[in-house]
């Protein structure tokens, strides 16, 4: 199966503001590149407290180089080797992201905290209930992750917490929080798809079993094309 590695990989700590909405849309936060160690790299914040109260998320970001993929690929996983002490309680989920200068150009920004967009899904959702904090979590990546796998040269993803920060809602006070041991290999495991991957007159390659009696394992092209 072949792996790509993550080329760049930071976390971004969003600003400590008074309301869950301007915590989420802030512009920028402080960055930090990271090529070791553990970090706490995935947060939701929100302390009622005294004068108003306080709020926070926490943003990490991993860049891949995808130039060398140009097949169809029919799955892929995320593995992120967990790290931290006691529960992790942030459920995390990865998102498109437009950080690194969106082509992998560039390192982390403070400006990055916002360059996601959180209506584009790339991964389902893991529960911080079942994060191991010893050894790879494996996320699933989605049929739009593997399209922009295939079709780009980078393939950037922002891991967020999924209970507020992805619906954009205020949960009430707690500290929910994931962490993340940069130091390993954070990578992506793919799957290539195999046989005639066209359509026909139509009909998705996935629905096409044969053409004209054989096996589409064996068919390279139709009619030349």
């Amino acid at each position: 199966m072949p792996t790509i590695n993550a080329s760049k990989k930071g976390r971004i700590i969003g600003s400590t503001v008074s309301t869950q909405a301007a915590a989420r849309d802030a512009a920028s936060g402080t960055h930090h590149d990271e090529t070791d160690g553990e970090s706490l790299a995935v947060q939701w914040f929100r302390s009622s407290g005294r004068g108003g109260g306080t709020m926070r998320y926490i943003r990490s970001f991993l860049y891949f180089d995808t130039s060398g993929v140009t097949g169809t690929v029919a799955s892929a996983t995320l593995k992120i080797r967990g790290a931290g002490t006691g529960t992790q309680t942030a459920d995390v989920i990865g998102v498109k992201s437009t950080a690194f200068g969106g082509d992998g150009g560039t390192n982390l920004a403070d400006a990055d905290f916002n360059n996601l967009d959180h209506s584009t899904a790339y991964t389902d959702e893991l529960a911080g209930a079942s994060w191991n904090t010893s050894a790879n979590n494996d996320f699933t990546l989605t049929s739009t992750a593997l399209t922009d796998i295939k079709d780009n040269n980078a393939f950037i993803i922002a891991l967020i917490e999924s209970n507020s920060d992805y619906p954009d809602t205020d949960t009430g006070d707690l500290s929910h929080q994931t962490g993340i041991n940069f130091g390993s290999t954070l990578q992506i495991d793919y799957t290539l798809a195999t046989g005639y991957s066209h359509d026909i007159m139509g009909l998705a390659a996935a629905s096409i079993g044969k053409v004209s009696s054989l096996a589409t394992a064996n068919v390279g092209k139709v009619s030349g094309t």
